[in-house]
């Protein structure tokens, strides 16, 4: 739908999406959902599923050590995710190349903030599965903290602090993606940003899955 709007209505998008750079831009908003989809149906379950379906009592006999089976699931579930978002961004610049014959630099910023934005939620989505009994709960709250708590806490902070620098939000950095196509975005403030909202709920879920036994 994304690409298939602006291809076949392109008399009504071209007025707004007549550079590579808005071309971009409109398909990279799209990638924050997509990497929270990815998050929610791999990452949520990658650890809960374990004690769910009592596989642990196998896994945790073998010779390997949690750390080991910790680190691996994550990057499993980061990696697939990041093969999905880099298909989309390899179908939107082929787009971007039919319509305007040309990519824009800025595409390779985007993907880095992408690949940041990944490991943000799927930080999250991992420490959710770690501290949950059930995926359905665990996918829950990890679609819910990403999609909607960062959205109201921006209503509040607009309405108590307007005109005010956001930058900690996570909905913040993470339009950065589509943003700095656009405007100047501080990419290393954003980059900080997300890799505080992955690292801290990753290590913490690290911690707890070390000392988890059902």
């Amino acid at each position: 739908i994304d690409i298939a709007l602006p291809a076949f209505y392109w008399e009504e998008f071209g007025a707004f999406l007549s550079t590579p750079e808005e071309i971009m831009s409109w398909h990279a908003s799209n990638i924050s959902f997509i990497v929270l989809l990815g998050a929610v149906l791999f990452a949520s379950f990658t650890i809960v599923s374990e004690f769910e379906e009592r596989t642990y009592l196998l896994l945790f006999t073998r010779p390997v050590k949690k750390t080991t089976i910790f680190v691996g699931k994550f990057l499993a579930c980061y990696a697939i995710t990041l093969l999905v978002v880099l298909g989309f961004y390899g179908v939107s610049a082929v787009h971007s190349l039919v319509l305007e014959g040309a990519v824009t630099s800025k595409t390779l910023e985007s993907i880095g903030m992408a690949m940041a934005y990944i490991f943000a939620v799927s930080g999250l989505a991992v420490f959710f599965s770690c501290i949950s009994k059930k995926g359905s709960i665990s996918a829950l709250m990890t679609f819910f903290l990403v999609l909607m708590v960062p959205q109201i806490i921006s209503v509040i902070l607009m309405v108590v602090q307007p005109g005010g620098d956001y930058w900690y939000l996570l909905n913040i950095a993470g339009g950065s993606i589509s943003s700095l196509f656009s405007s100047t975005v501080q990419i290393s403030k954003a980059l900080i940003t997300l890799f505080l909202w992955g690292a801290v709920p990753l290590v913490l879920g690290w911690l707890i899955f070390l000392r988890r036994e059902a």
